[in-house]
């Protein structure tokens, strides 16, 4: 994640964390597969390193993520701190 963008993010919390994150975010997709499923791994630990910078501990993230091979490890996932 651009460091821009996190800046934007923190802005209005101060020292205050999110309870909850949810991220309805897509990558942008080619035709192929190896790419696209790579760039949703890409998204999703993007996601896990701004919930750790701004998720209270004990809350909850909610994220989606497309299916693909690569992927599959994502599942069951259930904490990250």
């Amino acid at each position: 994640m651009e460091e821009q963008i996190r800046t934007q993010l923190a802005l209005p919390l101060g020292d205050r964390q999110y309870d909850t994150i949810l991220s309805d975010a897509s990558p942008e997709f080619t035709e192929d597969r190896q790419e696209d499923g790579d760039k949703i791994v890409k998204l999703a630990y993007e996601i896990f390193v701004f919930s750790n910078l701004f998720l209270k501990k004990g809350g909850n993230i909610v994220l989606k993520v497309l299916h693909s091979d690569a992927a599959d490890f994502l599942h069951g996932t259930s904490r990250i701190n």
